[in-house]
């Protein structure tokens, strides 16, 4: 175990010392910080009038917003209604020139945001709905995404009872830095460029020492293979998993001072409506975050397995970017349910907006199902250790040829 630990320590060294590395990392990082820097960019223009800064517009909200935590759904939208009807205008076609030039108005705008279920909120005569109303009309919307999604019997049942776990009436809590880091430039930012990352770092850890003809010397060395080969996978896997790590604490950070970190324990339905899962927002962002990580690990192991089976770096670097952007281009419709549901959990895909509550269960021994994010580290652990059982066997049947 020593040895092991030894090599673990020596190749992630290499890994380091690495221009290119650090070059990667860097370029990563601060690609990612611009990102999510960038909506504080900008000012806010009605009709030609200056009104504020994205910034101070941040500011605003935000207070306005913790002002009317703790309140339910059904009284906030009798005082939305209230206000609306004070202000005096029948005017609904541009809903957010009202709030912002309306300061009684402009105490909702957050909550109208979130409760305004985007674009179906609005009655026919563009008037908000009331609590009675919106609870109707998110069911109605759920069952439309429960038929589509093509769900059997017994998912609608598991459903059906998360769906009653739920607190009525549901209850705002501003927890506007959780939901930029879950559904905004957050996770899926950071599991792209994640990607990338092991891509462009990891497809030399097994090509370098063919590329640099050191692999007769190694090979037949006393650990030149089973414990280098294990050694080399740790220290790549080691490296590209500390690094999610990294980008999603700078994620996390950078959204709490730009939105604050209150609203940990916020309704997940609030700021996803037609998720079903009874938990909160913090809660959904933590699991988020580990599924991420899972997705790295894997990431990582399959690149270096597959510039292993290549025998070339670039050719391990492409299929994996290729793969990537394939996997974000290409949209498969629920109805094709066996593939659209394997396409959803490769791990770009599944760390989406889009993809973190899909309503489909994966049968698992002794369980109804599980839910994706239950799911996902399970599957993405077993094709690990598969894509490093393939890469072993690479490793020690290669056979060093004349040059």
């Amino acid at each position: 175990m020593k040895q092991f630990l030894w090599l673990v320590k020596f190749e992630i060294k290499k890994i380091l010392k690495r221009k290119g590395t650090w070059i990667t990392a860097g370029s990563l990082l601060a690609f990612l910080m611009i990102l999510l820097c960038s909506v504080c960019f900008g000012t806010t223009y009605i009709d030609g009038k200056y009104i504020e800064t994205r910034l101070e517009g941040f500011r605003k909200d935000a207070a306005y917003a913790r002002a009317l935590s703790g309140k339910s759904v059904d009284a906030l939208l009798d005082e939305m209604q209230k206000a609306l009807a004070d202000a005096g205008t029948e005017d609904r076609e541009h809903w957010y020139d009202l709030f912002y030039l309306n300061e009684n108005l402009r105490r909702y705008l957050d909550v109208f945001q979130r409760l305004r279920l985007v674009p179906e909120m609005a009655d026919g005569n563009g008037a908000l709905l009331n609590g009675d109303a919106y609870y109707r009309l998110r069911r109605e919307l759920l069952e439309e995404r429960w038929d589509a999604y093509r769900l059997t019997e017994k998912e609608r049942a598991h459903w059906e009872a998360q769906e009653k776990k739920l607190p009525r009436p549901f209850l705002y809590q501003y927890a506007d830095g959780y939901e930029s880091a879950l559904f905004g430039v957050g996770i899926y930012m950071v599991m792209l460029l994640v990607t990338f990352f092991s891509a462009v770092c990891m497809s030399g850890v097994f090509y370098e020492e063919h590329m640099k003809r050191t692999d007769q010397l190694l090979l037949c060395a006393q650990h030149g293979k089973r414990m280098l080969y294990f050694a080399k996978i740790t220290a790549g896997s080691a490296v590209s998993v500390v690094y999610a790590g990294l980008m999603l604490g700078v994620t996390f950070g950078v959204n709490f001072l730009i939105s604050g970190s209150d609203g940990f324990h916020a309704m997940l339905q609030i700021y996803a409506p037609f998720t079903s899962k009874p938990v909160s927002i913090g809660m959904a962002a933590l699991a988020a975050s580990g599924v991420a990580l899972a997705g790295a690990l894997l990431t990582a192991v399959f690149t270096m397995t597959l510039s292993e089976l290549l025998r070339h770096n670039i050719g391990a670097l492409s299929v994996a970017v290729a793969a990537a952007f394939l996997a974000r281009m290409v949209s498969i419709p629920p109805r094709m349910r066996v593939l659209s549901q394997i396409w959803n959990y490769m791990p770009v895909n599944l760390c989406a907006p889009d993809g973190l509550f899909d309503y489909r269960l994966v049968p698992f021994p002794f369980v109804d199902g599980l839910e994706s994010m239950q799911a996902a580290p399970l599957l993405w652990l077993a094709l690990t250790a598969l894509f490093v059982w393939a890469g072993w066997r690479a490793y020690c049947t290669y056979q060093v040829r004349g040059r």
